[in-house]
């Protein structure tokens, strides 16, 4: 999986940690289109949705709900 730097629990603080949380939100998504096993599948939706919920909170969690559904 993809190597996790930056410090879970608490907000980026900088627009590298910021960054880094696209990135990694990226990479789930990128990596999910192309697995076909449905928990895997689940297991990196999860993992672009904390990605993303650190730099915008739950605003993108419905987003992402509608586009995972």
């Amino acid at each position: 999986m993809y190597p996790h730097s930056t410090r879970h629990g608490s907000l980026p603080r900088s627009d590298q940690e910021i960054a880094a949380c696209y990135r990694r939100a990226s990479w789930a998504r990128e990596r999910m289109e192309h697995v076909n096993d449905p928990l895997l599948r689940q297991g990196l939706i999860a993992m672009e949705r904390r990605w993303l919920s650190r730099v915008h909170g739950n605003e993108s969690l419905g987003r992402l709900a509608d586009i995972a559904d």
